[in-house]
């Protein structure tokens, strides 16, 4: 028997991983990592924590990428021959220490490019709930406050008394504060926030936020229309109404596909005429704001339309409600610049007269909802 031979098969079809640089790094351009599915364009800044792709050559095997001599996390960049998806870091600089340079160092060399980071606005939005109760523990809500060292130094006054609320925990998007006991229930308390390097690296103003301002109201129960769920919060499983609500909209219903209820007819009276409602010259200095209340989840077939109506002319805008509130009052806030890109233009708003503002809902499926909508309303944004 003759014996058996293997044959071996030397195979080499090129094949290269890109995780193997062939020289030094070069760095092509640099896009924002979201553009890549359409036509990006090359980028010279960015804020802060984003995301970015550097497209180059010899661009794997990288053992640091800075920006402005700040590394990256190992852990937030992927780095292959033709290009590096990496993180800006989060860290405020000194003036003197900005380059405007990013840096990436591979196992062959170093490349860079410039690149202006931003830093990312302190964004204060709003109380979780625009009309808690005096003493309460609430969130304050926005972006940034651990980039601004609110742990450490940063402060939340009521400009009343000057008094300083208590923070209990430092988040990214909120800050959880507790409010002063003395705070009143029926008017507006105003509330200033700000820390020592926001103070010193941006601007000595202080961001400053409203609590309980009633502004001008579009939930009225006079003359309403539509289905009537209103309620003053006495039957059995209904929210309890904060200080100052006597009547707020609760839909716990089941409703059909595609069924459309009127759930809210009503209206308000705005005078054009009053600078401080020119809704129709500066929108963008007002928002539309409401207390929400669900029992889980309100479900993701669930519609709301929202409807508005001036000298004839109806205008609508669609917002879909999914999230749980756990049974607490949440206020939600909208531009009214949003609602007037949908078409609710305010310009056709008659100088003093009444105008409709109503809600509507539509399911895109069979569905079981309970929540309830109080405190609709207009709020000019304080300066």
């Amino acid at each position: 028997m003759g014996a058996c031979q293997k044959e071996i098969i030397n195979y080499n079809d090129g094949y290269d991983d890109g995780l193997t640089p062939a020289g030094p790094p070069e760095i092509e351009y640099i896009i924002m990592a979201v553009d890549t599915a359409q036509k990006p364009a090359h980028i010279e800044s960015a804020d802060m924590g984003a995301i970015i792709e550097i497209h180059g050559k010899n661009l794997s095997q990288v053992k640091s990428i800075t920006f402005n001599g700040l590394e990256a996390d190992p852990r937030e960049w992927y780095a292959t021959n033709p290009f590096v998806a990496v993180r800006i870091p989060r860290a405020l600089l000194d003036e003197d220490k900005i380059t405007d340079k990013v840096v990436v160092t591979t196992s062959k060399g170093q490349a860079e490019a410039t690149m202006k980071i931003a830093a990312p606005k302190l964004i204060v939005t709003g109380f979780y709930n625009d009309f808690a109760e005096p003493g309460d523990t609430v969130q304050l809500l926005g972006s940034n406050f651990d980039l601004y060292e609110f742990g450490e130094g940063g402060e939340v006054k009521w400009e009343a008394t000057e008094e300083l609320l208590s923070i209990v925990e430092v988040n990214t998007e909120y800050l959880r504060v507790v409010l002063p006991a003395a705070v009143p229930t029926d008017e507006r308390s105003i509330f200033s926030v700000t820390s020592t390097i926001y103070q010193e690296k941006v601007s000595t103003t202080p961001v400053r936020v409203a609590l309980r301002d009633a502004g001008l109201v579009a939930q009225n129960y006079e003359g309403t229309w539509g289905t009537d769920f209103s309620t003053t919060g006495t039957n059995a499983g209904d929210p309890k109404p904060f200080s100052g609500l006597t009547k707020y909209t609760r839909v716990a219903t089941e409703y059909d596909a595609y069924k459309w209820d009127w759930i809210l007819g009503t209206g308000y009276n705005l005078n054009l005429n009053d600078p401080d409602w020119d809704m129709k010259n500066h929108p963008e200095q007002y928002q539309i704001k409401m207390e929400v209340n669900s029992t889980g989840a309100i479900p993701s077939v669930v519609t709301l339309i929202f409807e508005g109506s001036a000298e004839g002319d109806g205008h609508r805008f669609s917002w879909k409600p999914n999230f749980d509130t756990g049974k607490k009052w949440r206020t939600v806030t909208f531009e009214v610049t949003t609602f007037q890109n949908a078409g609710w233009d305010f310009s056709k708003e008659k100088s003093t007269d009444y105008s409709g503002f109503a809600i509507a809902i539509q399911p895109s499926a069979a569905v079981a909802v309970d929540f309830s909508i109080a405190n609709a309303r207009f709020v000019k944004k304080l300066e």
